[in-house]
């Protein structure tokens, strides 16, 4: 759940930037009854699909097609705001004038997650506090462009400033309280010891829902690394389970899988330029020069801005849901092979992963994120080794760098070949 909150605000972000303003003229009174009745809608629906699947909603995942409905319902009403109703060109170019907007979204997603989730308010702050980091970094921007604060690499500054310093007041924000002393609390810290692994405090992530089995850690530097269970988690969970899951974090942290997915998510807008340019790519051997283009596109610029808009939006789809998401389970698999390396035997992590598999429903389930967890236990059952776990981590590093590497060659081969007739059509676009 919290990738895919993660993501939909990713969407959200991506549709604001490219979503074209529709300019349509309405009168004040009618604008305003559109709007009321689109409020309406919204909400009439969300109770319908509510009412309408609630026999499956106590316990057994919700269905795909539910889920589907929603989010889609979300998004065609949050387009609809800010092309329709005008939101857009009354807040982008102002300062911090994308708060708002996402404020808007979240009138949509929030009162959808909780109510068809049947989710408490403990969420609305686990959202919030997972949202911190990324409001950080576009505040301190913005507050630095309304003071003319310029300097090289300052994107880059905010960026490890906020890497380090965001878990502690992520902390504060999430509904945890600190695990108390006692024989389970001992065993992590002598367990989390013998790795060379250290973490500021130990917390327990009070229930947002019936279906939030997780762990996790926060933070990259010792003094600001936070470790957290799930109530549901350790509810469920002997101590055996719960070193087998420790294990499986501390796998996350000494293969620095943290700084490997922060590499990936900048490659996200390198991505997304260079799908930019492959698109404009056949334009100077279509046309003789950037003036007939611009007149062509002139002509047809409110088609193509459209266009432009739903091409980004599927390429950013393609990218998280398949890209993104291939390397996700990779680094999860790694996790669970160097976890068993740690225990010296499969048996724990395999048993902790059916004991949540069976409580939640989702045993036989696929994740596309994390694989299932029967798909999991399979694999460690059938494979399991330093060896193997070592060769993994390897060939996936290898992915990981040719990724990388081919968004950085695509970019300078088209910065070096296109770039002035790109760079002009750029121009064009954004003025």
């Amino acid at each position: 759940m919290i990738y895919e909150d993660l993501i939909y605000f990713w969407l959200a972000f991506l549709i604001f930037e490219l979503t074209p303003s529709l300019n349509i003229e309405f009168g004040f009174i009618f604008l305003t009854f559109l709007f009321l009745f689109k409020e309406g809608l919204f909400f009439f629906l969300l109770g319908w699909l509510k009412i309408a699947h609630s026999s499956g909603l106590s316990g057994s995942r919700i269905p795909r097609s539910l889920r589907s409905f929603t989010l889609l319902m979300i998004f065609v009403f949050y387009t609809a705001d800010l092309s329709i109703f005008g939101v857009k060109s009354l807040l982008e170019d102002r300062y911090f004038g994308l708060i708002p907007p996402l404020l808007l979204f979240l009138h949509y997603f929030l009162p959808a997650r909780i109510i068809l989730y049947n989710l408490n308010f403990n969420y609305i702050r686990l959202l919030f506090a997972i949202l911190l980091p990324l409001l950080l970094i576009y505040t301190l921007e913005e507050t630095a462009d309304y003071f003319g604060l310029n300097y090289p690499l300052r994107t880059v500054s905010f960026i490890l400033l906020i890497l380090v310093f965001a878990p502690l007041l992520m902390v504060k924000i999430l509904p945890v309280y600190e695990l108390p002393s006692g024989y389970l609390r001992s065993l992590i810290e002598n367990f989390a010891k013998a790795l060379k692994v250290n973490f500021q405090n130990i917390f327990i992530l009070k229930s947002v829902g019936p279906r939030l089995y997780t762990a996790g850690v926060l933070g990259f530097i010792p003094p600001f690394r936070y470790l957290f269970f799930s109530e549901h988690l350790l509810r469920v969970l002997d101590e055996d389970d719960v070193v087998a899951v420790l294990a499986h974090e501390v796998a996350h942290l000494r293969n620095h899988h943290g700084l490997w997915l922060f590499f990936l998510l900048l490659s996200f807008p390198v991505y997304l330029v260079n799908s930019l340019f492959l698109f404009f790519l056949p334009f100077p051997f279509i046309f003789e020069d950037v003036e007939s283009f611009s007149e062509f596109f002139e002509r047809h610029k409110s088609f193509f801005e459209i266009f432009l808009a739903f091409y980004f939006i599927i390429l950013a789809a393609v990218f998280f849901r398949y890209i993104f998401a291939y390397f996700l389970r990779s680094l999860e698999r790694e996790a669970d092979l160097f976890a068993c390396y740690y225990l010296g035997e499969a048996t724990p992590l395999i048993k902790a992963l059916h004991k949540i598999g069976e409580v939640t429903g989702q045993l036989f389930e696929k994740s596309w994120h994390h694989y299932g967890l029967y798909e999991r236990i399979t694999f460690l059952r059938n494979i399991f080794g330093q060896n193997f776990s070592y060769q993994h981590k390897k060939r996936v590093r290898l992915i990981i760098a040719l990724w990388l590497l081919l968004n950085l060659t695509i970019g300078l081969i088209f910065q070096y070949i296109g770039a002035p007739f790109v760079d002009k059509l750029l121009k064009f676009f954004l003025n």
